[in-house]
């Protein structure tokens, strides 16, 4: 049955129905039956079917419809298994009403609706959180959940509960259905998501769902609600009848948008709410029932304030006595109350005297008399009166406690006491302890003495006393607790770690400073007292890193706007500051400080604390959440503060072209840490977008922002920087970003020996999870793959794959330049402040080899250890690959490096502590060896080695990713390998490929950046058992018969324990896989008689079989004959030779040998580790024999050196020697000939051209100018074998002035001005023409008039141009002449005639220019083009460019200039010259626009991929952009393209760009190639590759710029989508697509930009483009040839004329019979369907 779109009518009364006419009663509105919500879609799932009517889209889950089971006759929608399951329908709307029930179960779920639902990774979500006996009401934005409120409620198990929630705006209400009444859940506002589909979400237990039922938004309200009487605890409301209501629910608020709950249910007109507070601002608002699935929409909210009243008398009095003198007095606060007063009387008496007046909470009494009684009273006021009084008594003590109380000396295990005697002939002191100041004491010492030395006490721990006395049988008050630590002799992680005082040290998410000022350490950190969020940044001091002071509050934040005025220190430190309410928005209680870390200026002479500042966005909501996101920083002149608060900023952004990965709030800043480098200069490091990238950005020299928001140097009126109007950053000089998209938080820089060191957590809020450390050579990267620096060394090691349980917060650098360095960690016991429970752990940092750290666990530790923590420099170099099955040679000892001198030290391996075997070799992959050098403090070493078996025919790392570790192993391998280049594939005999993986579901998981264990291969069948995908995964090689070794490594990288397989080999089971930890399985002698090697991964439980990589060894094959060791040459010119050569397993160094024969001597050119060496300055045209050696760690060969390999250097070309020409000798004054560069023997060197040859002529002589002249010459070189030729570069020379000589003028003075040097007349213009041969030719044909010529199909006009001194060759045509080659021209079938003008090339033009009459170019009916053909390239030029309304008889002039490209843009493309067009009238601008065709000769390669043959535009800025729209013609050997301005500079370049991550998709691999270089997809740079996620989905929002780029459409203006961030790298695309009516959005004004786009989506846009550009007519109807798909149905009515319309122009292509039109598309798709439109539509080849 359908269930769309089937209305819900609702009876609201027999009154209503039966009106035949509105009653127009006052103070009365109706409910209209036309406004009572339609219901769009219902379903109950009785036709057993939710594929169709409704139409349920699986994004996630096993989903069916079964019975109920509490009533079988029922048919629900149920998810089977218990991971996240998510299903969606209908169509995008922005206000709604939904109601669903869902079923408890056993109350292990959390099922719920998925309100305005975009994606999976983004929807609106309320759920029951049944374990948990919550309501939740949360979003998810890019794969990331924010919860927006929460509500206790006690579920029952196997029930039946209905939740409903409305939209409307950005107001959103959720209910849960109870005894037939609604009963409201939260009322909040979120703008987040303005529209989308509705959708259902569960997890962690099966579920039931039914009667889904979405309508249109409640009825509107037209209640008119008021007050009738307000009082100072009440307020009574009224309002008007709605005919038809049922009843009427009346809300209250303490704020206008949301918050409400209800006060009523009533079917009266009125009500009045009681106990409220007097003076006190509320909001109502009311609704209506009326039957309806919801109650109706509410009112506009009614404020009413409640008139004020004296406050109540205080409560909770409490007076104590203290000592003898003085007592304590405390009360609670009263609300309402401005301040309270206290007065004061001796007991017994009613004579009291006022004593305090203020605001605050406690009072002590103080300068009593002994022993007296004291009576109290308390009262409170404001402006309305003053409250009744609250009464206590106190009596103050007889005598006081023994004065002078201090800890007199202090050890490591004990504390000596002492106190001040008292007076009395009977005296006892009583002495008690305890470990904290509020816990239980227990008695130490009791007696008449006054010292007492507590011995036996444990170290580093805090002890408190307090004493008593009594005195002649009076007993003294207990003294106040004297807190007490004793010494910390050694570092205890972990631990309780009190201060001097006694106290825990509260100072969390630490920085840490060594002040070379003061010599002492700091200790900055998030004050919590007990809970969260912090209440300031507490500052410690410390000599030792061991005993710290507590120097009190760094930072203190502000109770309220108050303390501006009212607290000393505050309104100290912002006295005058007109941002008080910026800064109370910062650091007030209940805002987010984090993170605290200071740096010294040198320069200002200021502290600069940085810290993480966050809450709410709304400086007025105190929500602790975690919105804002920004860096605030502060100063103070001393390192224990105060530190004055400044400012907070949001931060750089991602660079535009690059994915942002929020883009919906950019600039944000989070978890971060403080850098100051060796120069001075700071650095910020933060974790951004939303916590899914790392930024490093640089401070300006203040340190008080980044330096990206200060390009145009403004400053306020004070000389303060003030940030940039809009964002103008550089990438890669003022800031970088870290792993884009790794998820990377709480970061920690150090360096060490010039390498940068950052360590960082990921992000799993409280919980800890794997840190990790990059390194880099400079701080702006790259940076090295992240690896996990914690080791564990015993088993009773905490989790290293958990940081030990800690987050990184910070490193403290010691002694940097001795290695010294302390990481330090936080452990956060789930975010539980309370009783100290979250704690620090220090812990050393080891440095090993090259860059590798090690942390590893210590329960106590002393900072001596720090003295063997630093890197013990191995000079030798070390195998990093050894062979398979046996111990590998090592030598006993190494040389280490101690400073510039090399010292020999003995040397010890080990394998996990003890002696190695070759047991510990039997498995292939790698392997960790230690190294230890026993005179440097046993100093014990990590060396990373790979095991590799000899005979590898094949290496696969499943997934296909080249990571680091696969190429080094692989290149070990070469000679055998069967798949070299070939990480992995499918297997596909048909096609060639004879091994792989055999099924299309096996999918691929990891990054390059990986390594062959975190990178695998899994069939994705869900992670359920009975899987429709099954349970094998499967890799099949076909391989000759035989016997081979098989090895295989498997890891879970998701850490699931629950992961189950068997490992099968050619049918046989091996037995279970072990997942986690990693495991490598190792099976030899595998016969072969099939010629086919099957391999199994099969599931046993319900999570997906997966493989990390496989080796397969032919054990018997014979070794390469080859002697070579792969030595070859790859690079060579006539001076230089790149050589290469192969690895060679436990190869630690090898030595290169050269030698002029085969058989002479060799010598060593090159002695290293590396296996490439570029020998340089060698003889042109020689030949050179190499040799390689490889060598053990030992010492000893490993093979004996190579077969020799011959190179012969290439004869230098005329133009390698005129490259090497640069500059030239300037000369002196008063020389006669200028002095030429030498160059080698066989060529010579002449001058081809002067740009003044009246001062040096081309033969060299200098005729001396009247003044200093600058002259530019061009060389040529001739190499005499073959005559070549070639030019230098413009070579610049200044002539010096002639110095007159009396009697006469200067010799030569009257030289040939007109340059005749070379021997023929007619070259007076000096130009840069050869051997001085003009462009004209004789002079005589300068006024010959040419002929046309008719060819096929056009007429020819060859012309010969006059070279100008500049070299600018120019050619006139007249009308006539225009006019007669017209006629003869051929008209083709479009009646269109061609005229051809063909220039003669001239040697050493370098402009040609053709003049034309205007009228030439006016529209005469006619269709007449005009090619101008130069050897610079071609134009084509329409005969209607201009109209006779602009122009009369002027002249046209076409100009093609060869041009030297800037430097900058001439390194980017790799080409140093281009062609500039110009089009000018009458010497000025063209005046109208038009679009022309643009032919640039390139001579491509015959490997050339013709695909990456691109044209740049050059701007005036020097910028060049790749032009989408040209291509290469390779029968004309031309690339062509169109220009719509006519003056431009351009350049034809072969991209040979590489893109890492297109091995899986090469399908798509042509496509993302030729789009990547042409400036339509976006790429990005990861470390040394660059890649173009193919696999990644595509955005609405991304596909649309790529549409738009690629089609070359753009819009002067357009009113932008409310949800397009201008910032937003698609901000323009999509703007124009609107404004060109290719898109109208998704309604309420949205586009949904970073919404996965769907196939039809994406073909729809397309079709509507390619209308827009004129390539298409979009009515075209063509639907017929849609029926061979199987799923056409699926395709939505707007989408198939588009769909079809690609299919029949072959564009757009099916998947085996089906068009997928509701398939998420990835980015290869869309590229793949972009490069079909532009290969069909605009590259007319």
């Amino acid at each position: 049955m359908d269930k769309l779109r089937k209305p819900m009518i609702f009876m609201l009364s027999a009154t209503l129905a039966l009106s035949s006419g509105p009653l127009m009663l006052p103070s009365k509105a109706y409910a209209d039956l036309n406004s009572i919500p339609t219901t769009l879609l219902q379903d109950d799932f009785s036709d057993g079917n939710y594929t169709e009517s409704p139409a349920w889209n699986v994004s996630s889950g096993n989903w069916e419809v079964l019975a109920d089971p509490t009533d079988t006759s029922n048919s629900t929608l149920f998810q089977s298994d218990t991971n996240e399951g998510i299903i969606s329908t209908g169509d995008s709307m922005s206000d709604m009403t939904v109601s669903m029930r869902f079923y408890t179960g056993e109350g292990k779920g959390f099922p719920g609706i998925l309100p305005r639902f975009q994606d999976k990774s983004n929807f609106y979500y309320f759920q029951m959180q049944l374990p948990n006996n919550k309501l939740v009401f949360s979003k998810r934005m890019n794969g990331s959940d924010t919860t927006l409120n929460t509500v206790d409620y006690a579920f029952a198990k196997n029930t039946w509960y209905t939740l409903k929630v409305v939209l409307s705006g950005t107001t959103i209400r959720g209910y849960i259905a109870e005894n037939g009444s609604d009963r409201l859940v939260f009322d909040l506002v979120d703008p987040t998501y303005g529209s989308g589909t509705v959708g259902i979400r569960n997890k962690w237990q099966s579920v039931h769902a039914d009667d889904v039922i979405i309508a249109e938004q409640p009825p509107g309200n037209d209640i008119q609600l008021s007050i009738a009487e307000q009082t100072a605890s009440s307020v009574s409301l009224q309002w008007s009848e709605i005919v038809g209501a049922s009843a009427y629910r009346l809300y209250r608020s303490s704020t206008p948008e949301g918050g409400y709950s209800l006060v009523t249910n009533t079917g009266t007109l009125g009500h009045t709410d009681e106990g409220l507070s007097g003076d006190t601002v509320y909001y109502y608002k009311i609704a209506y029932e009326y039957g309806g699935l919801t109650e109706s929409q509410w009112t506009a909210p009614l404020e009413v304030r409640t008139t004020a009243a004296a406050p109540q008398a205080p409560g909770e009095l409490k007076a104590e006595a203290l000592n003898a003198t003085s007592v304590k007095l405390s009360w609670s606060a009263v609300d309402k109350s401005t301040g309270y007063r206290v007065v004061r009387a001796e007991a017994g008496s009613d004579q009291y005297e006022q004593i305090y007046e203020g605001k605050g909470l406690i009072f002590t009494d103080n300068a009593l008399e002994p022993g007296a009684s004291y009576s109290y009273r308390v009262t409170a006021y404001n402006a309305a009166g003053e409250s009744a009084f609250t009464v206590a008594e106190a009596t103050t003590y007889s005598i006081d406690s023994p004065a002078e109380f201090a800890a007199t000396a202090v050890t490591d295990t004990s504390i000596s006491l002492g106190w001040n005697v008292l007076p009395g002939s009977d005296v006892t002191y009583t002495l008690s302890r305890s470990t904290s100041a509020t816990g239980t004491y227990q008695q130490v010492y009791s007696g008449n003495e006054n010292t007492f030395n507590d011995s036996g006490l444990t170290m580093g721990t805090g002890y408190f006393y307090i004493i008593q006395a009594t005195v002649d049988g009076v007993t003294a008050p207990a003294s106040a607790p004297l807190g007490v630590v004793t010494v910390r002799t050694s570092i205890t992680p972990g631990q309780l770690w009190p201060d001097l005082d006694g106290k825990p040290i509260d100072a969390h998410g630490a920085g840490f400073f060594y002040d070379e000022q003061t010599e002492t350490y700091y200790w900055y950190g998030e004050y919590h007292k007990g809970g969260w969020p912090a209440v300031g940044v507490r500052v410690y001091s410390s000599k030792d890193l061991m005993n710290w002071t507590d120097d009190g509050m760094a930072l203190t934040t502000l109770q309220s706007m108050d303390d501006f005025d009212n607290d000393p220190l505050i309104s100290e430190l912002y006295a005058g500051r007109e941002d008080k309410v910026d800064i109370w928005a910062d650091i007030r209680r209940g805002r987010i400080i984090e993170r605290p870390k200071v740096i010294y200026n040198d320069k200002t002479k200021k502290y600069v604390m940085w810290a993480h500042m966050d809450g709410d966005k709304d400086p007025y909501n105190d929500n602790a959440n975690y919105g804002k996101a920004r860096a605030g920083y502060a100063i103070s002149d001393s390192p224990t503060g105060p530190f004055v608060y400044q400012k907070s900023y949001r931060m750089d952004r991602a660079p535009e072209g690059e994915k942002d990965f929020f883009p919906s709030d950019r600039g944000m800043a989070r978890d971060m840490t403080l850098f100051k480098d060796d120069d001075g200069t700071g650095y910020l490091i933060y974790s951004s977008e939303e916590n899914l990238t790392l930024y490093i950005s640089k401070l300006n020299e203040d340190y008080s922002d980044v330096t990206g928001w200060h390009k145009e140097g403004r400053t306020d009126d004070k000389g303060n920087p003030v940030r940039d109007s809009t964002y103008q950053a550089e990438y890669g000089v003022d800031y970088v970003r870290v792993f884009p998209g790794g998820q990377r938080e709480a970061p920690a820089m150090f360096k060490y020996q010039g390498k940068y060191y950052i360590l960082t957590s990921g992000a799993s809020g409280w919980a800890p999870n794997e840190n990790k450390v990059t390194v880099a050579d400079n701080i702006f990267g790259p940076w090295s793959t992240q690896t996990n620096p914690f080791v564990r060394t015993l088993p009773s090691d905490p989790d290293p794959g958990k940081a030990f349980g800690t987050q990184t917060t910070s490193v403290i650098p010691v002694d940097p330049e001795k290695g010294k360095f302390i990481y330090v960690g936080d452990t956060w016991n789930g975010g539980n402040f309370s009783n100290d429970a979250a704690k620090y752990v220090f812990l050393p940092i080891e440095f090993g080899i090259g860059s590798d750290i090690a942390i590893k666990w210590y329960n106590s530790w002393t900072p001596d250890l720090l003295n063997s923590m630093g890197k013990v420099d191995i000079a030798d170099p070390l195998p990093e690959a050894v062979a398979l099955g046996k111990v590998p040679s090592l030598p006993t000892t190494l040389n280490v490096r101690e400073g510039e001198a090399l010292v020999s030290t003995p040397a010890v391996w080990t394998i996990d502590n003890r002696a190695m075997t070759a047991e510990d070799f039997a498995k292939p992959g790698p392997l960790t060896l230690q190294v230890t050098t026993p005179e440097y403090n046993n100093k014990k070493q990590a060396v990373r080695v790979n095991v590799i078996p000899e005979n590898t025919l094949y290496f696969v790392n499943s997934g296909g990713y080249e990571t680091a570790d696969y190429s080094l192993m692989g290149a070990y391998m070469k000679g055998t390998l069967a798949n070299p280049g070939t990480a992995d594939q499918m297997y596909a005999p048909a096609e060639g490929r004879n091994w792989g993986y055999v099924s299309a579901a096996a999918l691929a998981s990891g990054s390059n950046g990986g390594d062959i264990f975190s990178t695998v291969r899994y069939l994705n069948g869900g992670n359920v058992s009975n899987s429709p995908k099954g349970t094998d995964l499967t890799y099949t090689f076909d391989v000759p018969n035989g016997t081979y070794d098989v090895y295989a490594g498997f890891n879970d990288p998701w850490s699931n324990t629950s992961r189950r397989a068997n490992f099968i080999i050619n049918g046989t089971n091996t037995g279970a896989v072990s997942f986690t930890p990693a495991s490598v399985r190792a099976h030899k002698d595998i016969s072969v008689s099939d010629n086919k090697l099957e391999l199994t991964v099969r599931n046993t439980a319900s999570q997906d079989p997966m493989i990390s990589w496989i080796m397969i060894v032919k054990p018997d094959a014979a070794p390469p004959a080859n002697d070579s060791a792969g030595l070859n040459a790859d690079a060579l010119d006539s001076t230089s030779a790149t050589l290469h050569w192969d690895a060679h397993l436990g190869a630690a160094s090898y030595k290169l040998y050269r030698s002029d024969r085969e058989q002479g001597e060799y010598k060593v050119v090159y002695s290293g580790n590396g296996r490439e060496y570029t020998d340089s300055e060698l003889n042109p045209g020689t030949e050179y024999y190499y040799k390689v050696e490889a060598f053990e760690a030992t010492g000893q060969s490993v093979r004996g050196v190579s077969s020799a390999y011959q190179v012969h250097t290439a004869q230098q070309s005329a133009a390698d020697v005129a490259t090497g020409i640069t500059a030239l000798e300037q000369p002196s004054a008063g020389a006669k000939k200028l002095k030429l560069p030498s160059v080698p023997q066989g060529f010579t060197v002449k001058i081809a051209s002067s740009s003044v040859p009246s001062v040096i002529q081309t033969d060299g002589t200098i005729v001396p100018p009247s003044k200093e002249t600058t002259v530019t010459l061009e060389l040529e070189i001739t190499r005499n074998s073959d005559d070549s030729k070639a030019l230098t570069v413009p070579l610049t020379v200044k002539v010096p002035a002639s110095v007159p000589s009396p009697g006469g003028t200067e010799p030569g003075s009257g030289g040939n001005p007109g340059g005749n040097s070379g021997g023929n007349p007619g070259n007076g213009s000096g130009s840069s023409s050869n051997g001085g041969q003009t462009g004209s030719g004789n002079p005589s044909e300068e006024n010959v008039v040419p002929q046309p010529k008719p060819e096929k199909d056009r007429s020819v006009l060859e012309l010969q141009g006059q070279s100008d001194q500049k070299g600018v060759v120019q050619s006139n045509v007249d009308v006539s002449t225009i006019k007669e080659a017209f006629k003869v021209a051929p008209s083709m079938d479009a009646g269109q005639r061609l005229v051809e003008l063909r220039l003669k090339p001239v040697s050493g033009a370098t402009a040609y220019e053709v003049s034309l009459p205007a009228s030439a170019l006016i529209d005469q009916g006619e269709s007449h083009v005009f090619n101008i053909v130069t050897e610079l390239g071609m134009l084509e030029l329409p005969a209607t460019l201009l109209m006779k309304d602009v122009v009369g008889d002027g002249i046209a002039s076409i100009r093609l200039v060869r041009t030297e490209l800037p430097k900058t843009v001439a390194d980017q493309l790799g080409t140093k010259y281009g062609v500039q067009l110009e089009l000018q009238l009458d010497g000025q601008p063209w005046p109208l626009e038009s679009q022309l065709i643009l032919r640039l000769p390139f001579q491509s390669s015959q490997n050339a991929q013709q695909d990456r043959i691109v044209a740049f535009a050059i701007g005036v800025n020097g910028v060049a952009t790749p032009l989408p729209q040209s291509y290469y013609d390779q029968k004309s050997g031309q690339l062509v393209f169109s220009v719509t301005s006519f003056t431009g500079n351009y350049a034809v370049v072969p991209v040979e760009q590489t893109f890492a991550d297109l091995a899986e998709v090469q399908w798509a691999k042509k496509a993302m190639e030729a789009l990547a270089v042409r400036g339509v997809i976006d790429a990005e740079a990861s470390g040394d590759s660059t890649q173009l996620h193919p696999k990644q989905e595509m955005t609405r929002g991304q596909y649309m710029q790529w549409l738009m780029t690629a089609l070359g459409l753009n819009a002067s203006s357009g009113n932008a989508f409310s949800d397009v961030n201008e910032n937003a790298p698609y901000y323009e695309a999509v703007t124009a697509a609107r404004s060109l009516g290719i898109t109208s959005g998704t309604g309420d004004g949205r586009f949904l930009p970073e919404s996965t786009i769907t196939r039809q989506e994406m073909m729809t846009l397309t079709v509507r483009a390619l209308a827009a550009a004129g390539l298409v007519d979009s009515e075209t109807a063509v639907t017929d040839n849609l029926t061979r798909f199987r799923d056409a149905s699926e395709i939505r009515s707007y989408a198939r004329d588009s769909v079809a319309l690609l299919v029949y122009l072959g564009i757009a292509h099916g998947y085996n019979g089906e068009v997928k039109p509701l398939a998420e598309a990835t980015r290869a798709e869309s590229a793949t369907l972009l490069y079909a439109m532009m290969s069909k539509l605009v590259w007319k080849k």
